[in-house]
């Protein structure tokens, strides 16, 4: 009897420093909030579950835990390539991943404003496309904001604009408060990383001898666009001169693709 109260009372102590077992939580069958190996109550454990909850639709549960990685881990950055113990590395990202628990409680604010930390420490695709859909959340849904596209060529009084450039650049930016999220040129996306309120463009076209229309498309977080179409002319070609002989000299005439000329 002894000894059986003795076994008892160790392992009561043994598990006085030990952390309490977390809940089993499941979903179709499926349990969450769980680590791969032992959980030593690591910052890395606590990261872990936290996405183990997250992945499951236990947004709270992962919110506590990845609060709890966060202040043991005592270092704020976003980094790959982070050290755990031993060997081991993982990317860390958790400013970007509790930026998306955020979300998922609907919390816009605080997790726009973790994104663009994690976006200030080491940019990834996931915290851009999660910061636009933040922003698309928090912009006033009312909103009627179209695009301003504007263009960075030379002044002229012609409809037409004519140039011999190879290739021809089209520059500019686009201006929307509710943030520019696409820009098509020609048929041609411009690459862009996240929504800005402004985004300049710097495109170049390579066109061949003729007329061309080129096509301007900004379109903001709403879906609201605006376009701009210029007729360009392009002439890289001189005119073309024919000379003959003629009773009273010499005679011939000129060709060209523009209708006005000068002869020297």
């Amino acid at each position: 009897m002894k000894k059986r109260q003795l076994f008892i009372i160790f392992i009561l102590l043994f598990c006085t420093g030990c952390p309490a077992p977390y809940r089993h939580l499941y979903k179709e069958g499926v349990r969450y909030c769980v680590t791969d190996g032992l959980f030593k109550s690591r910052w890395e454990d606590y990261y872990e579950r936290a996405m183990s909850c997250y992945s499951g639709g236990f947004y709270n549960e992962a919110l506590i835990d990845i609060d709890k990685a966060i202040a043991i881990r005592k270092h704020e950055k976003d980094e790959r390539m982070v050290r755990t113990h031993g060997m081991h590395y993982i990317d860390c990202f958790v400013n970007r991943d509790k930026g998306l628990i955020l979300y998922a409680l609907k919390q816009y604010d605080k997790a726009k404003n973790q994104l663009e930390v994690s976006i200030q420490h080491e940019p990834s695709d996931k915290a851009f496309h999660y910061l636009d859909l933040t922003r698309k959340e928090l912009i006033d849904k009312s909103s009627k904001s179209q695009p301003v596209i504007h263009l960075e060529m030379p002044e002229t009084k012609q409809t037409v604009f004519r140039t011999n450039a190879f290739p021809l650049i089209v520059s500019g930016y686009a201006i929307d408060q509710d943030y520019i999220e696409s820009i098509i040129i020609h048929k041609k996306p411009v690459f862009i990383e996240c929504s800005q309120k402004k985004i300049e463009f710097n495109v170049p076209l390579h066109l061949k001898e003729g007329h061309h229309n080129i096509r301007l498309i900004a379109r903001n977080l709403h879906q609201m666009s605006s376009e701009k179409i210029i007729s360009v002319h392009i002439d890289r070609s001189g005119p073309m001169v024919y000379i003959n002989k003629c009773d009273h000299g010499i005679c011939g005439k000129v060709i060209d693709s523009l209708p006005h000329m000068n002869l020297f």
